[in-house]
């Protein structure tokens, strides 16, 4: 069986793991969310250019 201190060294080690883990996905979550807002912003400015969308038959009942 290993000594305390051991096992707390372990946890020590295991914490700061899940730390660095969790702060890069941290960013990556920022980064897409980023992109998808850019991918937005850009596809907002095709639909406000494209207004003169001819209508449909059923567009007039």
């Amino acid at each position: 069986m290993p000594s305390l201190a051991d096992m707390v060294k372990e946890h020590d080690a295991h914490k700061k793991e899940q730390e660095s883990l969790f702060n890069k996905r941290s960013q990556v979550q920022k980064d897409r969310s980023r992109i998808l807002e850019e991918k937005f912003k850009e596809a907002q400015k095709h639909v406000d250019k494209s207004k003169d969308i001819p209508l449909r038959d059923i567009d007039f009942d």
